[in-house]
């Protein structure tokens, strides 16, 4: 009896001829199975179409006689409707190139080489990582994908490139993300109005819980950050901020002081909110915007913050580098931020010094006919 010829040309031969939907094909030096099935579960298609399974075998006479007898089980299944994609190891991606796998080795490469609290972590690489499909194979098109599905030259899209182009060079993917972050910067900020210090001390008395208006309070006299009011402390120096964002500092006035004294701040009244557990998972701060939304104040916490910075720099003629200090600021971020306010309000003050003279030159008139 003549041997069987198991040239890749009579393996599909075979195949064909006996109505088998599916045939073997070379892909370098291995050969896979090809034929129409059904998506992926991770696939976002929703109809049958053309696909390889490997087999993991090479191109050799033994390799294609056992790439047959796959392909024939393969058909079966297609025929008799009992195709599972479990059923193949190519269903399933690896674990260890799972997006969530991968980040998991992120954060433990990255907490080694870097002293991070869980805050930071959450805030800043969290917040971004848990957007990516959980059990889908990390690809070059899923991290653009997630980078271009964010608002153009905003900071969300230039934190996710950021972050997603951290990631890849950790995995070994070739792609470039950091193309795709646009322009954002702090001076590129919207414009809007700040509250005047008038309007800041208005709406303190429209606050109807006596421990938000303290919170309230501490972030306008002292312009700390929202969820700096629950980490700091009265000393005789002025007011610790125990920890934050930029870490521990001392801000050592008020602006104004009338409203430390007025408003009774050095009586600590917070409110009874579990800061540490919400400042750990990054949500303190989200926490403050939401109260005092539902007092519908026309301006947003952080608003204090810049209103303080203003005044100090302005009305009270604190130099701007130690403005940024005691904001806990760099001076070059601190400009930034608010040279274009500072030299608004630095023009509308000199002209309104210069209009409440009393020897103001006269305007010229026609005599009315």
């Amino acid at each position: 009896m003549a041997p069987k010829d198991c040239s890749l040309q009579a393996v599909n031969g075979r195949l064909k001829a006996t109505c088998i939907p599916v045939s073997v094909q070379k892909r370098g030096a291995r050969l896979i199975l090809q034929a129409t099935l059904p998506p992926k579960p991770a696939s976002n298609k929703r109809n049958h179409h053309q696909q390889q399974i490997s087999t993991g075998l090479p191109d050799n006479q033994q390799g294609r006689r056992k790439a047959e007898g796959m392909a024939i089980t393969l058909g079966g299944k297609l025929l008799d409707g009992t195709f599972k994609w479990d059923d193949y190891a190519t269903a399933r991606t690896e674990k260890s190139k799972q997006c969530a796998e991968v980040v998991k080795r992120f954060e433990k490469d990255y907490r080694q080489r870097n002293q991070l609290e869980n805050r930071t972590w959450q805030e800043n690489w969290h917040k971004v990582f848990k957007q990516l499909p959980r059990t889908s194979a990390l690809t070059a098109d899923i991290l653009r994908n997630e980078c271009l599905s964010k608002p153009e030259n905003s900071r969300t899209r230039q934190q996710t490139c950021q972050r997603l182009q951290a990631l890849a060079n950790f995995a070994g993917i070739d792609v470039d993300l950091l193309q795709y972050q646009g322009n954002y910067g702090p001076s590129k900020v919207k414009e809007r109005d700040l509250p005047s210090d008038e309007l800041i001390a208005q709406w303190r008395e429209q606050i109807p819980n006596r421990n938000w208006q303290w919170v309230y309070g501490m972030m306008a006299a002292y312009g700390i950050r929202p969820h700096e009011v629950f980490f700091c402390e009265f000393t005789d120096e002025g007011l610790q901020v125990l920890k934050g964002k930029t870490g521990p500092r001392l801000v050592y006035q008020a602006f104004y002081p009338e409203w430390v004294e007025r408003w009774n701040l050095t009586t600590v009244c917070r409110p009874k909110v579990n800061a540490e557990a919400s400042y750990e998972k990054g949500n303190l701060g989200r926490k403050i915007n939401t109260q005092f939304r539902r007092y519908k104040m026309p301006f947003s916490p952080y608003d204090l913050r810049h209103a303080w910075a203003i005044r100090s720099t302005v009305l009270f003629r604190v130099p701007e580098t130690v403005s940024a200090q005691l904001l806990g600021h760099t001076p070059d971020v601190h400009l930034k931020i608010y040279q274009r306010w500072i030299d608004i309000a630095r023009g509308k003050q000199a002209i309104k010094q210069v209009m409440s003279e009393s020897n103001l030159p006269a305007a010229p008139l026609v005599p009315i006919a």
